[in-house]
Parts: C-alpha cells; sequence; structure tokens
C-alpha cells in the first residue's frame, strides 16, 4: 500500500512544476514562434533522435 502512494508524490512534486512554466512566456513564444514549427517538420528531427544537442545548438542561434 505505501508503494502505490509513493509514485504519486513524485509526480505531484513535477506537476506544479510544468504548471508554473507552462504559462511561463518563454514557453509560449516558443510554441507561438515559427522556429518551433520549423523545427518539427524540419530534418533537425532526425538529428535530434540522434543527439538531442543539436536540438539546442539550432534553436539558439535563431533566438538571438
Amino acid at each position: 500500500m505505501v508503494s502505490l502512494p509513493a509514485p504519486p508524490r513524485t509526480v505531484s512534486l513535477p506537476s506544479p512544476a510544468m504548471m508554473r512554466s507552462s504559462p511561463s512566456p518563454p514557453l509560449i513564444s516558443s510554441s507561438s514562434r515559427p522556429p518551433s514549427i520549423t523545427s518539427l517538420p524540419s530534418p533537425p528531427r532526425i538529428v535530434s533522435r540522434s543527439s538531442p544537442v543539436l536540438i539546442v545548438s539550432l534553436p539558439a542561434p535563431p533566438s538571438t
């Protein structure tokens, strides 16, 4: 019984953190901005599976 309530507690902690991140302006602007849409359909998607570091490098320059 203690095992069941154990996992829910872990999800409860990250739950509020995610909610706060969602309303954040940076996340909304990133999703609304074109870079987000271009990143999904763009070839980078395949590279993202190979190495996530490339994804952060690609959206980094356009952001500036």
